[in-house]
């Protein structure tokens, strides 16, 4: 964050000016830029709001082996983004888990950004494939989920079960929250 020195001597933080979102900056992106990787993202398309915050798709650049569109999920939270960082990192090696390519802070005016770039879900989430195929069947789960310990694809069991496990405690103990608290 760049500072500048007033007469008094204090350090006061520069307003680092934010896009304006309204019809008149149309042809002002935005964007969001990870000092992590070096990489910018274009923030296309505002695909989702929610309690954690907004999730974008987006483009890399330079992409550097990264895909043509990303999704990046922003924050305003630290406690939300370190726990979903947390899971992240968690279900890493889960193949069929959405992977993170990128994680970063970035100074908004004087608040800070938290953001996590990942891939982008082509066809959709749980609730889109749902609207598809229609709700499925105990019995049906568990085939699949016997067809993927069959296959490899739940060979990793440790972090994976770890957090299984932590998940039905807090349903037992009743706990009612999306994102299942980090211990």
């Amino acid at each position: 964050m760049a500072t500048t020195k007033r007469a008094t001597g204090a350090k006061v933080a520069e307003q680092i000016p934010r896009p304006d979102t309204s019809a008149t900056s149309a042809s002002t992106p935005l964007t969001a830029y990870s000092s992590e990787s070096g990489r910018t993202y274009r923030l296309d398309t505002l695909i989702g709001k929610g309690g954690f915050g907004e999730v974008y798709l987006a483009t890399p650049t330079p992409q550097d082996g990264l895909p043509d569109r990303v999704c990046i999920k922003i924050t305003s939270r630290l406690s939300g983004w370190l726990r979903e960082a947390y899971f992240a990192e968690l279900l890493s090696r889960e193949p069929r888990a959405l992977k993170v390519l990128d994680r970063f802070a970035e100074v908004d005016g004087r608040n800070m950004r938290y953001c996590i770039a990942l891939e982008y879900a082509v066809h959709g989430d749980l609730s889109a494939w749902l609207a598809r195929k229609g709700a499925q069947s105990e019995r049906f789960a568990r085939r699949a989920r016997c067809a993927a310990s069959r296959t490899g694809t739940a060979s990793r069991p440790d972090a994976v079960q770890r957090f299984r496990l932590r998940r039905r405690a807090a349903q037992d103990r009743r706990l009612r929250h999306r994102d299942p608290p980090a211990q």
